[in-house]
């Protein structure tokens, strides 16, 4: 099996450095900073460990994997070679991220 690639420089830093890492990736995308749960969350991701958020709606989970994903090695033609799965319980709210994340360009397997 083959695992998903952390970047070098991000698997040799330490925990201060790969957190600022995480928060400044965050604010260029977000335009605003990474909540420390988002970022404890990245971090244990990016360490390969098998992560579980439970947090209210509207606290931003959805923001996780694209955070997660955005540090991922890339390919030559700086594609994302790696797959993030992310199980939702409400359909709804499924097609919306499906959509959104089509528009923004990010290839999407799941509803119609």
């Amino acid at each position: 099996m083959k695992l998903i690639r952390v970047p070098s420089k991000l698997q040799s830093a330490n925990d201060v450095t790969l957190r600022h890492q995480i928060q400044s990736h965050a604010m260029k995308r977000y335009q605003q900073e990474a909540k420390t749960l988002q970022v404890d969350t990245v971090m244990s991701l990016l360490c390969g460990r098998n992560t579980f958020v439970l947090a209210a709606t509207g606290f931003g989970k959805s923001r996780i994997p694209e955070m997660y994903l955005d540090l991922l090695a890339k390919d030559c033609r700086g594609r994302i070679t790696g797959v993030v799965v992310v199980l939702n319980p409400l359909d709804a709210l499924g097609d919306n991220q499906v959509e959104e994340k089509t528009a923004s360009g990010i290839q999407t397997a799941g509803r119609p």
